[in-house]
């Protein structure tokens, strides 16, 4: 029986008992005490069937609100437009800035720079980050003093993007710290945050796992750099603009072959 069969049922029982007369005797009471059972217990199944549907719609994903969508349109349509990553020798005060890469709102990689540590990187911080110990000793990369003054430049009229931007603030502000250097100064928002807010997450989610969710998966470490992180975080604000929350398997699998076509061939134009 269907829930509009026994609804249909109940309401024509509780009409038959609505309009009785008097008890008339033992049989009378005994047909009323039926459908008054009957009509309890098909509440009580109608109760469950409720519950069970309650249940199911309190388990559905949050859907987006429009006010994360407009944001990243409004934000998505900026000239201006960069995203930032840094690559950093750990978590803690004493990192340094080994990488800062600034991607525009084309996925054109408009600043570059690796920055000479002071240690040699870790097996953990080669594989975390893609960066090889040659890659940071060679002649042409410069002191992290240098770097930043470039990149103070080339942030200069910019809205920037960063996924996490608290971190990479702190990291930018103890090196200019450290270094006895003016602050750079940043203009944007965390993307992070948004992100949350649009998924309806309540804990830190990783833009990895955001990214393979929205079908554009990042490669896996240590072939990861930050230019494919930078290209992510534009992946995801467009998936936020275009209100985008996930793409079946099969998708998802097919964008994973198309990155590795794509990495083949950017290997010959930019190694790193």
């Amino acid at each position: 029986m269907t829930i509009d069969d026994t609804l249909t049922m109940m309401s024509e029982l509780l009409t038959q008992e609505e309009h009785s007369g008097p008890i008339v005797g033992l049989p009378d009471l005994q047909r009323h005490q039926e459908r008054r059972t009957t009509i309890r217990t098909a509440l009580q199944q109608v109760d469950e069937r409720l519950r069970t549907l309650r249940e199911r719609m309190t388990r559905l994903s949050r859907l987006p609100t429009l006010t994360e969508i407009r944001w990243a349109q409004a934000v998505r349509a900026m000239p201006n437009l960069v995203f930032l990553e840094l690559d950093t020798t750990g978590l803690y005060t004493d990192a340094e800035i080994i990488r800062i890469v600034l991607l525009d709102s084309h996925g054109d990689v408009r600043f570059d720079r690796f920055a000479r540590p002071s240690q040699p990187l870790s097996e953990t911080i080669t594989r975390l980050t893609g960066i090889a110990n040659e890659q940071v000793q060679e002649p042409t990369v410069q002191p992290l003093a240098e770097v930043l003054e470039q990149v103070r430049s080339a942030l200069a009229g910019t809205y920037l993007l960063s996924y996490n931007l608290s971190f990479d603030q702190e990291k930018l502000h103890e090196a200019t710290m450290r270094l006895h250097l003016e602050e750079v100064p940043i203009i944007g928002e965390d993307l992070m945050g948004h992100a949350m807010e649009y998924f309806g997450l309540s804990s830190y989610p990783k833009l990895e796992g955001l990214c393979t969710r929205i079908g554009h998966p990042l490669p896996d470490q240590p072939q990861q750099t930050a230019i494919d992180r930078a290209r992510g975080q534009r992946a995801l604000l467009h998936a936020l603009a275009d209100a985008v929350t996930g793409v079946p398997a099969e998708a998802t699998r097919t964008a994973e072959r198309e990155d590795d076509d794509d990495d083949d061939d950017s290997l010959d134009s930019h190694p790193f």
